[in-house]
């Protein structure tokens, strides 16, 4: 079992589909989008092509979290969005063990130092070390088993860390 942020109304039973993220980011148009976003995911994909071609792609992947604490600790960043129990559609399906904050730095996407640590960040991301905030790609769909409860006070707490 893993856990899943996003910002859509699921049903237990949903399936996400492998590589949503990587067909939103195909989405985005100058006008469209978070540019940031889409050029540390181009670098992400340039550096595991060239370096580690045996990774499964990150836009073509299910993003999970291992456990409830990393979930509400990722969740904290985008409070708008609902945290999902989540299993696999195929438990064999190919893996990767990252880290979901090496795209930020000091909790930012477009600091003056994001275009020049960016390729650094992603060889540490594919070599999976220093491992702090720990995310699973997943090639497989995965499957909604059930919402996990946020009240009130939580989110009023994340709009505050914010």
């Amino acid at each position: 079992m893993y856990f899943h942020v996003a910002p859509l109304m699921l049903a237990p039973g949903s399936v996400i589909e492998a590589g949503n993220w990587g067909r939103m980011l195909s989405l985005y148009h100058p006008w469209f989008g978070q540019p940031a976003i889409a050029l540390r995911e181009r670098i992400f994909e340039e550096v595991r092509v060239a370096s580690f071609p045996e990774k499964p792609s990150r836009l073509q992947c299910c993003y999970v979290l291992p456990d409830r604490d990393t979930a509400l600790e990722y969740w904290r960043g985008q409070p708008q969005s609902l945290i999902y129990r989540v299993e696999p559609v195929l438990e064999s399906a190919p893996t990767h063990f990252g880290c979901w904050s090496f795209g930020y730095i000091n909790g930012e996407v477009s600091t003056p130092k994001f275009m020049d640590e960016l390729p650094t960040l992603a060889l540490d991301y594919w070599a999976s070390s220093r491992i702090i905030n720990p995310e699973i790609l997943l090639t497989s769909a995965i499957r909604i088993i059930d919402r996990i409860p946020l009240t009130r006070e939580m989110v009023r707490a994340a709009h505050r860390w914010n």
